[in-house]
């Protein structure tokens, strides 16, 4: 009974902390959160006390009443959770997402399988693949010696390997369902490094190898800073990302709102941006509105703001035949303007905003309206 009570508590605490989503259910108009961890937390400290005396435990029916309705409870109010956060996934399981993208050269709300693998290794280390495949060799060769490293090196592989086949499957592909793996990635990877080092005899020489590693899978990222969200493996041209893979929304746009907070009077500025740059507004002084948020027949605006995503899906998504649930659109009720191209905002090589300034009917001259 102990061993029990103590699992399920250890088990609802666990859950309770790793998965966020219930912190916001509500059982009625009560939070969820505050009844799973402070019921599991006594129950585990009470079972774990019980576990300590010396003497041989026994139970009053006092305390076996209580332990059957804490545990039934908690059981119920985790189902209740659970009910709620399995509706969700499986709608992720069977619905794309409402925004298409663009993946390896086509535009599709569902990229396809090779998704989740194609974009963690963009955004991977340089030598991130070559240390998890090193690691691995290397356990298996000293897995009579140390087994327990070996164990732990395949399970996280295979955890690895049956996740992101699993995410494969799934409707609604977004990369930042790869975070789950991340620790375990980067488990393998210093494992690896480990290994590699550990084969030079010298100590001094195996702690250069450590830092030649460590150099060159940091410096790529740090020469990014602050713009971390920018980076892609060394190896693949800023082209073939631009062409092959969808951007981060957000990347770029607070460079944007720098570069027009430094012009005269920026606060008096209007600026009109796409629904992809809706973040665009909590780093601009001036006033910033989305297309739709203007009058479409006066261009009532200085600025007109486009991103990397409006460009990356101009055409049609190609699986026409999925039907999304909803369809946030970066160009809505576009209308073309007298416009002219000031500044982009580049960043690792890659165009992420393109801000152009509207040109007013006193000074049109001869510039031509453009939309691209």
């Amino acid at each position: 009974l102990l061993s029990v009570v103590l699992w399920t508590a250890s088990t609802l605490f666990t859950v309770g902390i790793v998965w966020p989503y219930i912190w916001t259910v509500k059982f009625g108009n009560l939070p969820l959160s505050p009844f799973l961890f402070v019921g599991s937390s006594v129950l585990l400290l009470w079972s774990w006390k019980k576990f300590n005396q010396e003497t041989h435990v026994k139970f009053s029916k006092t305390e076996l009443f209580l332990i059957g309705c804490s545990v039934l409870v908690l059981g119920i109010l985790t189902m209740f959770a659970a009910k709620l956060v399995f509706s969700r996934m499986y709608n992720a399981v069977t619905t794309s997402h409402g925004l298409p993208c663009r993946f390896l050269g086509e535009i599709r709300r569902n990229p396809g399988t090779l998704f989740f693998p194609v974009m963690w290794f963009v955004w991977s280390g340089l030598l991130t693949l070559p240390l998890i495949l090193f690691a691995l060799y290397r356990t298996f060769q000293l897995r009579l010696k140390e087994a327990k490293v070996f164990r732990v090196a395949v399970v996280l592989f295979l955890f690895i390997l049956f996740y992101m086949v699993g995410l494969s499957y799934v409707s609604k592909k977004i990369s930042r369902y790869i975070v789950i793996i991340l620790p375990s990635i980067s488990f393998l990877t210093a494992l690896g490094a480990m290994q590699l080092a550990q084969l030079v005899q010298n100590k001094k020489l195996s702690y250069c190898v450590l830092a030649i590693i460590f150099i060159l899978q940091a410096v790529p990222i740090l020469s990014l800073y602050p713009n971390y969200r920018a980076y892609h493996h060394p190896l693949l041209s800023a082209r073939w990302i631009e062409e092959n893979t969808s951007s981060i929304t957000g990347t770029g746009l607070d460079l944007a709102a720098d570069y027009l907070n430094a012009k005269p009077d920026s606060e008096r500025l209007r600026v009109r941006h796409t629904w992809l740059c809706k973040e665009f507004a909590h780093y601009f002084v001036g006033e910033a509105r989305i297309y739709y948020n203007y009058d479409p027949s006066a261009p009532n605006f200085d600025y007109d703001l486009e991103y990397l995503y409006d460009k990356q899906i101009q055409s049609s998504p190609t699986d026409t035949h999925i039907k999304p649930t909803n369809n946030p659109n970066g160009k809505e009720n576009k209308n073309e303007v007298l416009r002219e191209l000031e500044h982009i905002v580049n960043i690792n090589g890659i165009d992420y905003v393109w801000i152009y300034r509207v040109v007013k009917p006193d000074s049109k001259k001869d510039i031509k309206p453009t939309s691209e």
